[in-house]
């Protein structure tokens, strides 16, 4: 690889970072709290939430900017944008409303930056090597976050507010983007090519719905194990905060490394990657929710890293294949609102379960998480099944 290349690879694995990282702060809540005594916990928790809650309508926004103008120029302003707004709390510490509306722009430039990002592999990549710079993608997303978070956890124990200077390391992401991505014109201009081809049409339209969907569903139940499993491991009286720290830890390690794999999975299993993904998740939750062992504990964060290193750069490889470019942004802006909207919805799932089973422990969600992959496992399989034999009948009528 040559130094041009290796350049627009690295460019390319920073891509989805903005979109990853707009929880770096969640070290400082503690601590953010004993410096604004007196204000409403709520407004200390939107800190957190927020720029999740702002980035769920701002995909469908950079999708439509993305049709009239160069993404490298919407991919540089949001990541400007995204800087000043995150050293904006550094500099906003004297009030909890400056905060929250620094909090609330870099909400907005993520959205923006996460949807860009997602629709420049693409126009960069051909559909071979789009798996793996997907999986790589996730792998590196990974890594930095880990690093981030702990670079945010340091500063903010020197003091509270100097968490957000972490985000000063995006000038590094923006330069190396600067310098390394093309100048890509406007999808608009790919609209007349694809009206005189007339491709992919047939093929846009219900199997993107049913991958987003897919991809709503399964990330809604995930984040229960990101949520709940501290719970479920202190309930059980299964270990302490170290164990917690150990599961999460075993958990990221398989996501990176399944991210480094992840094109050899995806060529040896193709559209049952995800098939694979969710009966390994299935197995993951149900160990959680019946174990009281802390090295099932281990395995089943390998099982729940292994899924969830895979699922998403396997849904992102499959539409980006599907969908046309004059719309591939906004088609991959879906992606970025299904994640976010999912997160939002977890918080709801136990409340629900309450109203039906009344009050439960932890492990009744993860209990009830395998149950939805496990269901989720036999109709995803039997629908592929179903559609590789009506390909085959297609196939065969046309000869």
């Amino acid at each position: 690889m040559n130094k041009q290349n290796f350049m627009v690879t690295l460019a390319a694995l920073t891509l989805s970072l903005a979109g990853t990282d707009t929880t770096l702060i969640n070290v400082t809540l503690g601590s953010m709290t004993q410096a604004f005594l007196g204000v409403d916990p709520v407004l200390i928790s939107l800190v957190a939430t927020l720029p999740s809650l702002m980035m769920i309508p701002l995909p469908s926004i950079g999708g439509r900017l993305c049709y009239y103008y160069d993404k490298k120029k919407l991919l540089v302003f949001s990541m400007i944008l995204y800087i000043i707004s995150g050293v904006g709390g550094y500099l906003c510490a004297s009030s909890i409303y400056l905060v929250l509306i620094s909090r609330a722009f870099i909400g907005i430039a993520a959205g923006i930056a996460a949807t860009v990002g997602l629709s420049i592999i693409p126009e960069i990549y051909n559909e071979s090597e789009r798996a793996k710079i997907y999986g790589w993608n996730n792998a590196f997303n990974g890594g930095v976050s880990t690093v981030l978070t702990v670079a945010a956890g340091t500063l903010a124990a020197i003091q509270w507010n100097y968490a957000f200077l972490a985000y000063l390391a995006f000038i590094v992401v923006l330069f190396i983007q600067v310098i390394a991505l093309p100048s890509m014109p406007p999808e608009r201009f790919y609209k007349r090519e694809e009206e005189n081809s007339g491709a992919k049409k047939e093929k846009l339209g219900w199997t993107i719905f049913v991958l987003v969907f897919c991809l709503f569903g399964f990330m809604m139940i995930s984040f229960i194990n990101m949520m709940k499993l501290p719970i479920v491991i202190m309930e059980g009286h299964i270990g302490g905060p170290m164990t917690v720290a150990n599961a999460y830890n075993v958990y990221n390690i398989t996501v990176i490394i399944m991210g480094i794999i992840f094109m050899k999975v995806f060529k040896t299993f193709k559209d049952y990657t995800l098939v694979l993904c969710v009966a390994v998740s299935a197995v993951g939750f149900f160990i959680v929710g019946t174990t009281q062992d802390v090295n099932m504990i281990y395995i089943a964060s390998i099982c729940n890293g292994i899924a969830g290193g895979a699922f998403i750069p396997a849904i992102t490889t499959r539409v980006s294949a599907l969908a046309p470019k004059s719309q591939m942004s906004l088609i991959m802006g879906t992606i970025v609102q299904a994640m976010m909207l999912a997160m939002f919805a977890s918080t709801f799932v136990e409340p629900l379960l309450r109203v039906f089973y009344g009050l439960q422990p932890a492990a009744f969600l993860f209990k009830f998480g395998g149950v939805c992959f496990a269901i989720a496992t036999v109709i995803s399989f039997l629908w592929l099944v179903v559609r590789g034999n009506k390909r085959k009948l297609d196939t065969a009528e046309n000869i």
